[in-house]
Protein backbone atom coordinates (compact mmCIF):
# COMPACT_ATOMS: atom_id res chain seq x y z
CA UNK A 1 0.00 0.00 0.00
CA UNK A 2 1.99 2.71 -0.86
CA UNK A 3 5.80 3.30 -0.31
CA UNK A 4 6.99 0.97 2.30
CA UNK A 5 7.20 4.43 4.26
CA UNK A 6 6.71 3.46 7.90
CA UNK A 7 6.55 -0.63 7.46
CA UNK A 8 8.04 -2.04 10.21
CA UNK A 9 11.05 -3.91 7.79
CA UNK A 10 11.64 -7.20 10.40
CA UNK A 11 13.43 -10.39 10.75
CA UNK A 12 11.59 -13.21 12.88
CA UNK A 13 14.60 -15.28 13.62
CA UNK A 14 15.07 -18.89 14.74
CA UNK A 15 17.82 -19.03 16.56
CA UNK A 16 17.99 -23.12 16.90
CA UNK A 17 21.19 -25.62 18.20
CA UNK A 18 23.91 -25.56 16.39
CA UNK A 19 23.82 -29.57 14.47
CA UNK A 20 25.57 -30.86 11.25
CA UNK A 21 24.09 -29.96 8.17
CA UNK A 22 24.65 -29.79 4.68
CA UNK A 23 25.60 -26.30 3.48
CA UNK A 24 23.03 -26.64 0.52
CA UNK A 25 20.20 -27.46 2.99
CA UNK A 26 17.01 -24.86 2.53
CA UNK A 27 15.56 -23.99 5.67
CA UNK A 28 12.36 -24.76 5.52
CA UNK A 29 9.07 -22.98 8.29
CA UNK A 30 5.01 -23.04 8.68
CA UNK A 31 2.50 -20.31 9.33
CA UNK A 32 -0.61 -21.99 11.73
CA UNK A 33 -2.78 -19.69 9.67
CA UNK A 34 -2.99 -19.18 5.98
CA UNK A 35 -4.92 -15.83 5.60
CA UNK A 36 -6.19 -12.97 8.54
CA UNK A 37 -9.50 -11.21 8.30
CA UNK A 38 -9.99 -8.95 10.64
CA UNK A 39 -13.53 -8.39 11.97
CA UNK A 40 -15.41 -5.36 13.79
CA UNK A 41 -16.29 -6.54 17.09
CA UNK A 42 -18.91 -3.95 17.15
CA UNK A 43 -20.50 -4.43 13.89
CA UNK A 44 -22.45 -7.00 12.60
CA UNK A 45 -21.11 -7.34 9.38
CA UNK A 46 -17.21 -6.69 10.78
CA UNK A 47 -16.77 -3.36 8.98
CA UNK A 48 -14.40 -1.15 11.13
CA UNK A 49 -15.64 2.18 11.60
CA UNK A 50 -13.78 5.11 9.83
CA UNK A 51 -13.97 6.71 13.19
CA UNK A 52 -12.70 3.93 15.36
CA UNK A 53 -9.02 5.10 16.47
CA UNK A 54 -8.31 1.38 18.39
CA UNK A 55 -5.45 -0.65 17.07
CA UNK A 56 -7.06 -4.24 16.62
CA UNK A 57 -4.52 -7.72 16.43
CA UNK A 58 -4.39 -10.84 15.27
CA UNK A 59 -1.38 -13.33 16.42
CA UNK A 60 0.33 -15.41 13.87
CA UNK A 61 2.47 -18.41 14.86
CA UNK A 62 5.77 -19.62 12.83
CA UNK A 63 7.37 -23.08 13.50
CA UNK A 64 10.47 -24.63 12.03
CA UNK A 65 9.69 -27.55 10.44
CA UNK A 66 12.79 -28.10 8.63
CA UNK A 67 15.79 -29.97 9.98
CA UNK A 68 18.35 -27.32 9.53
CA UNK A 69 18.72 -24.41 11.59
CA UNK A 70 17.02 -20.56 10.39
CA UNK A 71 19.12 -17.36 10.81
CA UNK A 72 15.95 -15.29 10.02
CA UNK A 73 12.05 -15.07 8.48
CA UNK A 74 12.15 -11.95 7.20
CA UNK A 75 8.67 -10.21 6.65
CA UNK A 76 7.51 -7.97 3.87
CA UNK A 77 4.28 -6.52 2.39
CA UNK A 78 2.73 -6.41 -1.80
CA UNK A 79 1.50 -3.58 -1.71
CA UNK A 80 -1.74 -2.79 -2.97
CA UNK A 81 -3.37 0.74 -3.85
CA UNK A 82 -5.22 2.29 -1.05
CA UNK A 83 -8.42 3.92 -1.42
CA UNK A 84 -7.51 6.72 0.34
CA UNK A 85 -4.55 8.57 -0.47
CA UNK A 86 -4.20 10.76 2.51
CA UNK A 87 -3.66 7.76 4.70
CA UNK A 88 -0.33 7.30 5.80
CA UNK A 89 1.72 4.60 6.91
CA UNK A 90 -0.51 1.78 5.64
CA UNK A 91 -2.86 0.84 7.90
CA UNK A 92 -1.25 -3.16 8.18
CA UNK A 93 1.54 -3.38 10.69
CA UNK A 94 3.48 -6.50 12.18
CA UNK A 95 4.78 -5.95 15.75
CA UNK A 96 7.23 -8.66 17.58
CA UNK A 97 5.02 -10.55 19.94
CA UNK A 98 7.36 -12.63 21.98
CA UNK A 99 9.56 -13.32 18.69
CA UNK A 100 12.57 -10.71 20.53
CA UNK A 101 13.49 -7.80 18.25
CA UNK A 102 17.16 -7.49 17.38
CA UNK A 103 19.48 -5.19 15.02
CA UNK A 104 21.71 -7.58 12.19
CA UNK A 105 23.94 -4.85 12.13
CA UNK A 106 23.93 -4.24 8.30
CA UNK A 107 22.43 -0.67 8.58
CA UNK A 108 18.82 -1.82 8.81
CA UNK A 109 15.78 -1.13 10.95
CA UNK A 110 14.92 -3.66 13.53
CA UNK A 111 14.26 -7.09 13.09
CA UNK A 112 12.20 -9.69 15.02
CA UNK A 113 13.99 -12.91 16.05
CA UNK A 114 13.12 -16.70 17.61
CA UNK A 115 15.24 -17.81 20.70
CA UNK A 116 13.58 -21.68 20.22
CA UNK A 117 15.70 -24.50 19.13
CA UNK A 118 14.74 -27.40 16.14
CA UNK A 119 10.60 -27.65 15.86
CA UNK A 120 10.27 -24.51 18.00
CA UNK A 121 8.40 -21.24 17.07
CA UNK A 122 7.67 -17.86 18.43
CA UNK A 123 4.47 -15.75 17.85
CA UNK A 124 4.19 -12.45 16.07
CA UNK A 125 0.94 -9.63 15.76
CA UNK A 126 -0.08 -8.41 12.65
CA UNK A 127 -2.09 -5.25 12.98
CA UNK A 128 -4.81 -3.30 11.19
CA UNK A 129 -6.15 0.22 12.71
CA UNK A 130 -8.90 1.61 10.55
CA UNK A 131 -8.84 5.34 11.47
CA UNK A 132 -9.70 7.81 9.35
CA UNK A 133 -9.49 5.56 6.55
CA UNK A 134 -11.97 5.65 3.20
CA UNK A 135 -14.70 3.53 3.55
CA UNK A 136 -13.72 0.30 1.09
CA UNK A 137 -12.54 -3.17 1.59
CA UNK A 138 -8.79 -3.27 2.14
CA UNK A 139 -6.22 -6.04 1.51
CA UNK A 140 -2.75 -6.78 1.98
CA UNK A 141 -0.17 -9.52 0.90
CA UNK A 142 2.03 -10.59 3.77
CA UNK A 143 5.14 -12.34 2.52
CA UNK A 144 7.66 -14.67 5.02
CA UNK A 145 10.87 -15.54 3.78
CA UNK A 146 12.87 -18.36 5.81
CA UNK A 147 17.01 -17.93 5.33
CA UNK A 148 19.19 -20.67 6.55
CA UNK A 149 22.38 -20.29 9.14
CA UNK A 150 25.48 -21.27 6.30
CA UNK A 151 26.07 -19.02 3.54
CA UNK A 152 22.56 -17.26 3.85
CA UNK A 153 20.65 -20.17 2.43
CA UNK A 154 17.38 -18.96 1.03
CA UNK A 155 14.44 -21.68 2.83
CA UNK A 156 10.68 -21.49 1.91
CA UNK A 157 8.01 -18.53 1.59
CA UNK A 158 4.87 -18.44 2.95
CA UNK A 159 2.14 -15.52 2.51
CA UNK A 160 -0.90 -14.87 4.16
CA UNK A 161 -3.38 -12.78 2.76
CA UNK A 162 -4.72 -9.83 4.93
CA UNK A 163 -7.52 -7.97 4.93
CA UNK A 164 -10.56 -5.84 6.74
CA UNK A 165 -13.93 -3.95 5.36
CA UNK A 166 -14.52 0.49 6.58
CA UNK A 167 -17.56 1.13 6.64
CA UNK A 168 -19.82 3.62 8.37
CA UNK A 169 -22.77 1.70 9.48
CA UNK A 170 -23.69 4.39 12.47
CA UNK A 171 -26.51 5.98 12.62
CA UNK A 172 -28.61 8.22 15.41
CA UNK A 173 -31.59 10.14 16.88
CA UNK A 174 -32.51 12.19 19.30
CA UNK A 175 -35.87 12.34 21.58
CA UNK A 176 -37.58 14.56 21.47
CA UNK A 177 -35.68 16.63 18.51
CA UNK A 178 -35.93 20.33 20.40
CA UNK A 179 -36.40 21.45 24.40
CA UNK A 180 -38.51 24.31 25.47
CA UNK A 181 -38.76 25.25 28.50
CA UNK A 182 -41.46 28.19 28.47
CA UNK A 183 -41.34 30.75 31.52
CA UNK A 184 -38.73 29.94 34.05
CA UNK A 185 -38.11 32.21 36.39
CA UNK A 186 -35.06 34.38 36.44
CA UNK A 187 -32.01 33.09 37.93
CA UNK A 188 -33.24 30.22 38.51
CA UNK A 189 -32.64 26.71 36.76
CA UNK A 190 -34.50 23.98 35.03
CA UNK A 191 -33.07 20.81 33.98
CA UNK A 192 -34.17 19.03 30.86
CA UNK A 193 -33.28 15.58 29.03
CA UNK A 194 -32.27 14.77 25.98
CA UNK A 195 -32.01 11.12 24.88
CA UNK A 196 -29.20 10.44 22.13
CA UNK A 197 -29.91 7.21 20.52
CA UNK A 198 -27.89 4.35 18.43
CA UNK A 199 -29.76 3.62 15.38
CA UNK A 200 -27.33 2.25 13.65
CA UNK A 201 -25.92 -1.26 12.97
CA UNK A 202 -22.54 -0.11 14.41
CA UNK A 203 -21.25 1.04 17.60
CA UNK A 204 -22.07 5.39 17.72
CA UNK A 205 -19.34 7.24 18.26
CA UNK A 206 -19.34 10.89 19.92
CA UNK A 207 -16.31 13.08 18.99
CA UNK A 208 -17.67 16.28 21.28
CA UNK A 209 -20.81 18.56 21.68
CA UNK A 210 -21.05 22.21 21.75
CA UNK A 211 -24.10 24.76 22.61
CA UNK A 212 -23.93 28.11 20.20
CA UNK A 213 -26.60 30.70 19.46
CA UNK A 214 -28.76 29.44 15.74
CA UNK A 215 -26.07 31.36 14.32
CA UNK A 216 -23.53 29.12 15.08
CA UNK A 217 -21.52 32.26 17.22
CA UNK A 218 -20.98 32.44 21.02
CA UNK A 219 -23.02 33.92 23.45
CA UNK A 220 -21.30 36.13 25.85
CA UNK A 221 -24.34 35.33 28.32
CA UNK A 222 -24.97 31.65 27.97
CA UNK A 223 -28.34 31.05 29.75
CA UNK A 224 -28.41 26.92 28.62
CA UNK A 225 -25.46 24.43 29.76
CA UNK A 226 -25.03 20.59 29.25
CA UNK A 227 -23.91 17.68 31.21
CA UNK A 228 -23.45 15.27 29.47
CA UNK A 229 -21.71 11.31 31.04
CA UNK A 230 -18.79 9.63 29.54
CA UNK A 231 -21.04 6.87 28.89
CA UNK A 232 -22.38 9.17 25.92
CA UNK A 233 -18.96 8.99 24.27
CA UNK A 234 -19.55 5.20 23.06
CA UNK A 235 -23.15 4.06 22.41
CA UNK A 236 -23.56 -0.02 20.96
CA UNK A 237 -26.17 -0.32 18.73
CA UNK A 238 -29.39 -0.47 19.76
CA UNK A 239 -28.37 1.58 23.20
CA UNK A 240 -29.24 5.20 24.18
CA UNK A 241 -27.68 8.02 26.62
CA UNK A 242 -29.33 10.91 28.25
CA UNK A 243 -27.89 14.55 27.77
CA UNK A 244 -28.76 16.67 30.54
CA UNK A 245 -29.55 20.41 29.67
CA UNK A 246 -30.24 22.94 31.35
CA UNK A 247 -31.76 26.43 31.57
CA UNK A 248 -30.58 29.45 33.90
CA UNK A 249 -32.32 32.41 32.21
CA UNK A 250 -30.17 35.93 33.68
CA UNK A 251 -33.27 37.60 33.13
CA UNK A 252 -36.54 37.91 31.92
CA UNK A 253 -36.01 38.00 27.89
CA UNK A 254 -36.67 35.00 25.53
CA UNK A 255 -33.03 32.97 24.56
CA UNK A 256 -32.50 30.59 21.89
CA UNK A 257 -29.64 28.71 21.40
CA UNK A 258 -28.50 24.77 19.69
CA UNK A 259 -27.28 22.23 20.86
CA UNK A 260 -25.22 20.09 18.59
CA UNK A 261 -23.57 16.55 18.53
CA UNK A 262 -20.62 15.62 16.56
CA UNK A 263 -19.94 12.07 15.68
CA UNK A 264 -19.63 8.98 13.44
CA UNK A 265 -23.65 10.03 12.36
CA UNK A 266 -22.92 13.61 10.89
CA UNK A 267 -24.46 16.03 12.68
CA UNK A 268 -27.50 16.86 14.88
CA UNK A 269 -28.79 19.76 16.10
CA UNK A 270 -31.30 20.17 19.15
CA UNK A 271 -32.91 23.47 19.23
CA UNK A 272 -33.29 25.15 22.85
CA UNK A 273 -35.64 27.86 23.87
CA UNK A 274 -36.88 29.52 27.22
CA UNK A 275 -37.85 32.51 28.60
CA UNK A 276 -37.04 33.94 32.02
CA UNK A 277 -39.96 35.23 33.89
CA UNK A 278 -40.30 37.30 37.18
CA UNK A 279 -38.85 35.66 39.93
CA UNK A 280 -41.16 34.68 43.14
CA UNK A 281 -38.85 32.71 45.12
CA UNK A 282 -35.62 31.43 45.55
CA UNK A 283 -34.19 28.58 46.74
CA UNK A 284 -30.72 27.05 47.88
CA UNK A 285 -29.58 25.40 44.43
CA UNK A 286 -28.58 22.42 45.97
CA UNK A 287 -26.80 20.30 49.54
CA UNK A 288 -23.18 18.65 48.83
CA UNK A 289 -22.92 16.43 51.94
CA UNK A 290 -19.16 15.36 50.63
CA UNK A 291 -17.93 11.82 51.11
CA UNK A 292 -19.11 9.97 54.35
CA UNK A 293 -18.66 6.69 56.19
CA UNK A 294 -21.46 4.53 56.08
CA UNK A 295 -24.05 4.45 58.92
CA UNK A 296 -23.00 8.26 59.96
CA UNK A 297 -25.88 10.85 59.94
CA UNK A 298 -24.59 14.75 58.49
CA UNK A 299 -27.41 16.89 58.31
CA UNK A 300 -27.44 20.49 55.79
CA UNK A 301 -29.66 23.14 55.06
CA UNK A 302 -31.70 24.57 52.38
CA UNK A 303 -33.90 27.65 52.23
CA UNK A 304 -37.06 28.55 50.30
CA UNK A 305 -37.12 33.05 50.36
CA UNK A 306 -40.17 34.36 48.70
CA UNK A 307 -39.58 37.80 46.79
CA UNK A 308 -43.06 38.62 46.21
CA UNK A 309 -45.34 41.35 47.01
CA UNK A 310 -48.09 38.77 47.84
CA UNK A 311 -48.17 36.10 50.64
CA UNK A 312 -47.12 32.79 49.41
CA UNK A 313 -47.55 29.35 50.71
CA UNK A 314 -45.94 26.05 50.52
CA UNK A 315 -47.75 23.67 49.90
CA UNK A 316 -45.45 20.19 50.06
CA UNK A 317 -41.81 19.07 50.36
CA UNK A 318 -40.75 15.41 49.48
CA UNK A 319 -37.32 14.02 48.63
CA UNK A 320 -37.23 11.70 45.32
CA UNK A 321 -34.83 10.40 43.15
CA UNK A 322 -32.68 7.43 42.98
CA UNK A 323 -31.09 7.53 46.48
CA UNK A 324 -34.30 9.06 48.13
CA UNK A 325 -34.05 6.73 50.75
CA UNK A 326 -30.60 7.86 51.92
CA UNK A 327 -32.03 10.93 52.72
CA UNK A 328 -35.26 12.32 55.48
CA UNK A 329 -36.52 15.63 55.87
CA UNK A 330 -37.76 17.74 58.60
CA UNK A 331 -39.40 21.02 58.50
CA UNK A 332 -41.64 23.14 60.35
CA UNK A 333 -44.91 23.41 57.84
CA UNK A 334 -46.67 25.83 59.85
CA UNK A 335 -43.61 28.23 59.52
CA UNK A 336 -43.88 27.66 55.99
CA UNK A 337 -47.33 29.45 55.35
CA UNK A 338 -48.20 32.84 53.86
CA UNK A 339 -44.65 34.22 53.46
CA UNK A 340 -43.70 37.47 53.40
CA UNK A 341 -41.46 39.47 51.15
CA UNK A 342 -38.18 38.21 51.99
CA UNK A 343 -39.57 35.23 54.30
CA UNK A 344 -38.26 32.81 55.15
CA UNK A 345 -38.91 28.61 54.94
CA UNK A 346 -35.62 26.20 56.31
CA UNK A 347 -35.73 22.52 54.97
CA UNK A 348 -33.25 20.49 56.98
CA UNK A 349 -31.96 17.56 55.45
CA UNK A 350 -30.03 14.58 56.81
CA UNK A 351 -27.78 12.08 55.16
CA UNK A 352 -27.60 8.58 56.71
CA UNK A 353 -25.92 6.30 53.99
CA UNK A 354 -26.21 2.24 54.00
CA UNK A 355 -24.51 1.46 51.11
CA UNK A 356 -21.25 2.78 49.15
CA UNK A 357 -21.07 4.73 46.11
CA UNK A 358 -22.88 8.02 45.17
CA UNK A 359 -26.10 9.22 46.58
CA UNK A 360 -28.35 11.67 44.61
CA UNK A 361 -31.88 12.70 44.91
CA UNK A 362 -33.87 15.50 44.50
CA UNK A 363 -35.72 17.81 47.47
CA UNK A 364 -38.70 18.94 45.70
CA UNK A 365 -40.72 21.99 46.99
CA UNK A 366 -44.08 23.14 45.82
CA UNK A 367 -46.57 25.99 46.29
CA UNK A 368 -48.72 28.89 45.61
CA UNK A 369 -44.74 30.00 43.39
CA UNK A 370 -45.28 26.80 41.14
CA UNK A 371 -42.74 23.97 42.12
CA UNK A 372 -38.85 24.09 42.87
CA UNK A 373 -35.89 21.68 42.63
CA UNK A 374 -33.04 21.84 44.86
CA UNK A 375 -30.32 18.97 44.13
CA UNK A 376 -29.03 16.80 47.15
CA UNK A 377 -25.87 14.77 46.81
CA UNK A 378 -23.51 12.29 48.46
CA UNK A 379 -21.29 9.49 49.00
CA UNK A 380 -20.12 6.94 51.11
CA UNK A 381 -17.21 4.97 51.89
CA UNK A 382 -16.83 2.01 54.48
CA UNK A 383 -14.49 2.58 57.33
CA UNK A 384 -10.82 1.95 56.50
CA UNK A 385 -9.28 -0.91 58.60
CA UNK A 386 -7.03 -0.28 61.66
CA UNK A 387 -3.50 0.45 60.70
CA UNK A 388 -1.13 0.53 63.15
CA UNK A 389 2.20 2.34 63.81
CA UNK A 390 4.72 2.75 66.37
CA UNK A 391 7.31 5.37 67.46
CA UNK A 392 10.01 4.91 70.18
CA UNK A 393 11.43 7.53 72.16
CA UNK A 394 14.28 7.59 74.65
CA UNK A 395 18.33 6.97 75.48
CA UNK A 396 20.62 6.31 72.83
CA UNK A 397 23.12 5.15 74.62
CA UNK A 398 23.55 2.48 77.64
CA UNK A 399 26.18 1.13 79.43
CA UNK A 400 27.18 -2.60 79.39
CA UNK A 401 24.69 -4.72 82.27
CA UNK A 402 22.81 -1.70 82.31
CA UNK A 403 18.97 -1.86 81.62
CA UNK A 404 17.46 0.79 79.03
CA UNK A 405 13.96 2.31 78.94
CA UNK A 406 12.41 2.97 75.95
CA UNK A 407 8.61 4.08 75.87
CA UNK A 408 6.69 3.04 72.30
CA UNK A 409 3.93 5.39 71.33
CA UNK A 410 1.39 2.76 69.32
CA UNK A 411 -0.99 4.55 67.05
CA UNK A 412 -3.93 3.28 65.44
CA UNK A 413 -4.57 5.36 62.19
CA UNK A 414 -7.16 3.44 60.63
CA UNK A 415 -11.24 4.10 61.04
CA UNK A 416 -11.46 1.20 62.98
CA UNK A 417 -10.33 0.16 66.47
CA UNK A 418 -7.62 -2.47 66.71
CA UNK A 419 -8.24 -5.10 69.08
CA UNK A 420 -5.81 -7.49 70.47
CA UNK A 421 -2.29 -5.47 69.57
CA UNK A 422 0.98 -6.76 70.25
CA UNK A 423 3.98 -4.96 70.35
CA UNK A 424 7.18 -6.86 70.18
CA UNK A 425 10.64 -6.29 70.49
CA UNK A 426 13.45 -8.56 69.07
CA UNK A 427 17.08 -7.93 70.31
CA UNK A 428 20.19 -9.51 69.23
CA UNK A 429 20.46 -12.01 71.74
CA UNK A 430 24.44 -12.04 72.08
CA UNK A 431 23.75 -8.21 73.31
CA UNK A 432 20.78 -8.15 75.22
CA UNK A 433 18.39 -10.54 76.72
CA UNK A 434 14.88 -11.00 75.21
CA UNK A 435 11.99 -9.16 76.34
CA UNK A 436 8.79 -9.87 76.21
CA UNK A 437 5.38 -9.47 74.05
CA UNK A 438 3.73 -6.36 75.31
CA UNK A 439 -0.09 -6.86 75.02
CA UNK A 440 -3.03 -3.81 74.51
CA UNK A 441 -6.70 -5.33 74.86
CA UNK A 442 -7.38 -2.54 71.85
CA UNK A 443 -6.44 0.96 70.44
CA UNK A 444 -9.60 3.17 69.65
CA UNK A 445 -9.54 4.67 65.93
CA UNK A 446 -6.95 7.77 65.96
CA UNK A 447 -6.31 7.10 69.36
CA UNK A 448 -2.11 6.41 70.85
CA UNK A 449 -1.28 4.06 73.22
CA UNK A 450 2.47 4.81 74.68
CA UNK A 451 4.26 1.46 76.78
CA UNK A 452 7.21 1.51 78.41
CA UNK A 453 9.86 -1.01 77.07
CA UNK A 454 13.23 -2.31 79.41
CA UNK A 455 16.17 -3.60 77.71
CA UNK A 456 18.82 -5.16 79.44
CA UNK A 457 22.25 -5.40 78.47
CA UNK A 458 24.32 -8.17 79.13
CA UNK A 459 27.32 -7.42 80.93
CA UNK A 460 29.85 -9.06 78.41
CA UNK A 461 28.60 -6.25 75.82
CA UNK A 462 31.92 -4.77 73.96
CA UNK A 463 31.78 -1.00 74.32
CA UNK A 464 31.52 0.32 70.84
CA UNK A 465 29.01 -2.23 69.45
CA UNK A 466 25.68 -1.09 68.45
CA UNK A 467 22.19 -3.07 69.85
CA UNK A 468 19.78 -2.97 66.76
CA UNK A 469 16.30 -3.10 67.59
CA UNK A 470 13.40 -3.63 65.74
CA UNK A 471 9.66 -3.07 66.94
CA UNK A 472 7.11 -4.83 65.36
CA UNK A 473 3.14 -3.62 66.25
CA UNK A 474 -0.03 -5.99 64.91
CA UNK A 475 -3.42 -6.94 65.51
CA UNK A 476 -5.75 -8.58 63.52
CA UNK A 477 -7.18 -7.31 60.39
CA UNK A 478 -5.13 -4.66 60.98
CA UNK A 479 -2.24 -3.48 58.81
CA UNK A 480 0.70 -4.21 61.00
CA UNK A 481 3.45 -1.41 62.05
CA UNK A 482 6.98 -1.54 62.74
CA UNK A 483 9.98 0.86 63.87
CA UNK A 484 13.97 0.16 64.39
CA UNK A 485 15.95 1.67 67.27
CA UNK A 486 20.32 1.36 67.25
CA UNK A 487 21.41 1.38 70.84
CA UNK A 488 25.35 2.19 71.09
CA UNK A 489 27.17 0.99 74.19
CA UNK A 490 29.40 2.85 75.77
Amino acid sequence: MGSKKGLVVAALAALLMIVPASASAAPEFSANVTSVEFVSPHDPSGAFDPFDSETYEASITITNTGDVNITSVEPSFASTPVPNPFRAPDPFSVSGGNCEIYNPGVGLESHFQIQTSEGGSCQFKVQFRPYVLAEGEYTETLKLMAFGMLEQVEGNTVEIPLSANVANNSDASVSPSSLDWGLVPADTTSTKTVTLNSTGTSRLLLSHSEITLPDGSTSFTPAFSYSQPDECLQIDAGESCDIEVSFTPPNFLTYESVLSLYGNFGTIKVPLSGSGSDPQVEVTPYIRFGEKIIGSRSTGTASLTSGSITPIDVDSAAISGPAASSYSLDYDAGNCQNLGFQGRCDFDVTFKPTTKGSHKADLVVTGTFGSKTIKLSGSAREKTPAELAVRVFGPRRAAPGSTVTLKAKIYNRGEITAKGVTLKTVLPKSLAAKAKPIRIKSIAAGKPVTKKIRIRVKPGTAAGSRIKVRFTVSAKSAKTGSSFRSIRIR
